[in-house]
């Protein structure tokens, strides 16, 4: 057993070790910047730069989004490798490089007054033409098609 001095002398050292500890893992060892907001707010010279990344995106994951939704700019971060609107050509503000328009072909089934036909409609059209489907594959090889 200890007597009381040893104790006190025993905490004293493990006191100050702590302290040290404490003040050399606080510091990074560069003198604090000269300005006068470091003066006023002593913490300011010490505050972190918080950068936020994106996360790195997956093919796995994708999202959909809504036609005239301006949702892209939330894409990248969420971690979407693709995502879907609905409509076979991009719009709205450009999506992070990293994030791939999974492109798609509207079928639909003609109605007249409420009544189905057997007839169906194709968007974008099945031709060559200017907004055909034909010009577009061609325009985008290597890329994903959703009918």
């Amino acid at each position: 057993m200890l007597n009381s001095k040893t104790r006190r002398l025993t905490f004293l050292v493990l006191l100050s070790v702590f302290v040290v500890t404490i003040f050399a893992l606080g510091s990074d060892g560069h003198a604090a910047p000269e300005s006068t907001d470091a003066i006023n707010n002593p913490f300011l010279a010490y505050t972190p730069v918080v950068v936020r990344l994106p996360k790195p995106t997956n093919c796995r994951y994708g999202v959909g989004n809504e036609p005239n939704k301006p949702a892209n700019q939330w894409m990248d971060h969420m971690g979407a490798g693709h995502y879907v609107n609905f409509v076979s050509k991009p719009w709205g503000p450009p999506v992070a490089d990293s994030v791939e328009l999974y492109r798609q072909v509207r079928l639909q089934q003609d109605k007249d007054n409420g009544v189905y036909l057997p007839s169906f409609s194709v968007d974008p059209p099945l031709n060559n033409g200017p907004n055909g489907l034909g010009k577009l594959v061609q325009e985008n090889p290597n890329v994903v098609w959703m009918v």
